[in-house]
């Protein structure tokens, strides 16, 4: 009985205090109750609460063209690349010559093909240029039969530039010769449509006779010494003579002969090759050549004991790939620009579009014909 009591009490006491904070909770929530009342209803708008979206469009028209103009100037200040003949001059300490375009898959032939059938487009008088500086250059009497033609890194046309050269060449010489000497990564073959069973490295060191390593293009008039894989440290072959004893060989035979040569940055053998040439033509690619990647590249010459004098005698530059269009929009007020404005200057003469220029044998028949 005294045990049922105690429990008696014990949940009488709990249940006071359950009733106690029962009551406790009851009027804190009358006292922190909320005090807002609805006073009026709001009244639907008369007018939108801001402007027609359509009265944005021109000042962000506005703001837009001044903010692409300010981050086209930021752009060109600081665009390190190399874009016209006299920024090219400035650079390396060489005389540019000629700018070529850039030919687009529209024309359907190879830059050397278009070369021939299209003799007054911009390219074709890029060529012109080129070869006109080289062999009527300001030191009369001066023969140039060896010309390289080399880059500052790979992908900068110089081998579609010397197939070119050579093509043209055979307007001017009878005997012409295109030869690869690029060790490492040899590409007159893909860019003639070659595949060559034997070449340079045939020559040299398995003493192959000449007219065998050397492949006749009889639709283009000229020769092509290509070039294979080169199993040696290509230093050896101009410690050897090898090259020497090549070029001396070469020089015998042809009138005027093509080096596609690699490129000079971080390229030994280049820079020896060079020597070797009378005249270098040094390609660089518009708008991707940075102007420090060519400035290493002549100071490579310089450590290899190339003078300053040497340099600018010897070397002449012609931008490549060039967008026409977009060159012009520069205003240098070069010969490019001229073309880009007025293209019927390209073409006086309708019917010249399909018309080659005549080789010099086929000159000279004609001109003893005439004699006759």
């Amino acid at each position: 009985i005294r045990q049922l009591e105690r429990r008696v009490a014990d949940n009488a006491e709990q249940y006071a205090k359950l009733v106690q904070r029962q009551r406790q909770l009851r009027d804190q929530s009358i006292v922190e109750g909320p005090s807002s009342r609805l006073l009026y209803t709001a009244a639907a708008p008369e007018r939108p609460s801001s402007l027609d979206p359509k009265f944005f469009i021109l000042p962000a028209m506005i703001l837009s063209m001044i903010a692409a103009g300010v981050l086209a100037i930021i752009r060109d200040k600081f665009d390190q690349t190399l874009r016209s003949e006299s920024q090219v001059q400035r650079a390396m300490g060489i005389p540019c010559v000629a700018m070529a375009p850039k030919l687009g898959w529209l024309t359907g032939r190879r830059p050397h093909e278009y070369l021939l059938t299209r003799p007054y487009s911009p390219y074709a008088e890029a060529i012109r240029a080129i070869v006109s500086s080289l062999q009527f250059g300001a030191t009369p009497g001066q023969k140039t039969q060896v010309v390289q033609v080399s880059s500052s890194v790979r992908g900068e046309g110089k081998s579609t530039l010397a197939a070119s050269l050579a093509v043209y060449g055979t307007r001017l010489h009878d005997r012409v010769l295109l030869v690869d000497l690029d060790f490492r990564d040899p590409s007159l073959g893909k860019v003639l449509g070659l595949k060559p069973k034997s070449g340079v490295i045939d020559r040299m060191l398995f003493d192959k006779p000449l007219e065998e390593v050397v492949e006749n293009i009889a639709g283009l008039g000229l020769d092509v010494l290509p070039m294979q894989a080169c199993p040696v440290d290509p230093v050896t072959l101009f410690s050897t003579g090898s090259i020497d004893r090549l070029m001396e060989e070469l020089r015998k035979n042809y009138d005027f002969i093509v080096v596609d040569g690699p490129p000079l940055l971080g390229v030994t053998e280049s820079g020896l090759i060079s020597s070797l040439a009378d005249k270098v033509v040094y390609a660089v690619k518009w708008g991707s050549t940075r102007r420090d990647v060519a400035i290493n590249a002549v100071n490579e010459l310089r450590a290899l004991g190339w003078t300053q004098q040497a340099i600018t005698q010897r070397f002449r530059a012609i931008v490549t790939q060039v967008d026409l269009k977009r060159h012009a929009r520069y205003q240098y007020g070069d010969a490019v620009e001229l073309y880009a404005r007025n293209r019927k200057y390209q073409y006086p003469n309708p019917s010249v579009r399909a018309l080659s220029l005549p080789s010099r044998a086929d000159a000279d028949v004609a001109h003893q014909t005439a004699a006759e």
